[in-house]
């Protein structure tokens, strides 16, 4: 399984997935995948290398080291009770990256539908965040604290309880370029 390909990999490893696998989704059924080492996860594109929450729980949850990952749609990640970041949580202080990736119909009961950033560095590029929600604040990304650069990406059809449907930036350090939120 994913869980265990990461779980198993050595520091610095890099995941890449097989094409026959190819739109076929990943469903979690037993919870969030904890990252806390530096590693790479490489799909081969947005619409073949799906990792589905199933509703049911967080994608990834970044404790520590730092994680990329390339061309995969994050899905259907969902956090429990007041808990922030349905797609991704990362309280990891090391340098981590998201390029042409996708995060559909997560949802926090906090804050953060898509991402919440309460640490580190984190580079998003050329990535679409569609349809999260927080019942908080950031329906596409909440950042608390750290430095995060968004470049290149579009944040449509997000939500909130209460503001920043697409981004919503609390403290910690935002550049944003060449980038589309809407409604």
């Amino acid at each position: 399984t994913l869980r265990d390909l990461v779980s198993g990999a050595c520091d610095g490893a890099m995941i890449t997935f097989d094409n026959s696998i190819n739109g076929s989704a990943i469903v979690l059924t037993t919870g969030e995948i904890v990252v806390n080492k530096n590693i790479t996860i490489v799909g081969t594109g947005v619409a073949n290398t799906i990792i589905d929450g199933n509703n049911a729980s967080r994608i990834f949850n970044l404790t520590g080291g730092s994680m990329t990952i390339i061309k995969l749609t994050i899905r259907n990640g969902r956090t429990p009770g007041f808990v922030s970041g349905g797609g991704i949580a990362n309280s990891s202080s090391g340098m981590s990256s998201i390029d042409s990736c996708q995060f559909i119909s997560c949802f926090a009961t906090a804050d953060g539908g898509g991402i919440i950033n309460t640490a580190g560095t984190l580079n998003i590029s050329r990535s679409t965040f569609d349809g999260n929600h927080a019942d908080y604040d950031g329906g596409g990304i909440r950042i608390n604290s750290g430095t995060v650069s968004i470049s290149g990406c579009t944040f449509v059809n997000g939500t909130t309880g209460f503001s920043g449907a697409g981004i919503r930036k609390v403290g910690g350090t935002v550049t944003v370029s060449n980038t589309t939120i809407t409604n």
